[in-house]
């Protein structure tokens, strides 16, 4: 699923309102995902999925934390447990796809 359908859907089903400001946020998030070369490499190896998922989750926490300072207001709308859930649940799919192609 792309990020544009996932952020759709958060619009949708959470009530989140993602500004233009927000998903250009999202799209930094994601480049530094995938700069992050320990977690790519996880992603290909043979680790257990729930071992790829909580590490996933653990660097996109990680990432969020940065947002306090600059984007308080995106950092509680993306750590909202419900959306958060949702978030990770629906990028980590699509991470790990994109990790196993390349």
């Amino acid at each position: 699923m792309k990020k544009s359908k996932i952020i759709s859907l958060l619009n949708i089903f959470s009530g989140i309102d993602l500004s233009v400001d927000d998903r250009a946020d999202l799209d930094r998030l994601e480049i530094k995902l995938r700069e992050d070369q320990q977690l790519r490499k996880l992603m290909t190896s043979t680790s257990a999925l729930g071992m790829m998922k909580f590490n996933f989750d653990k660097v996109v926490d990680d990432l969020l934390l940065d947002f306090i300072g600059s984007r308080l207001d995106l950092y509680i709308k993306l750590t909202e447990p419900e959306v958060n859930m949702f978030f990770k649940s629906k990028w980590f799919e699509n991470f790990r796809r994109q990790s196993v192609l390349t």
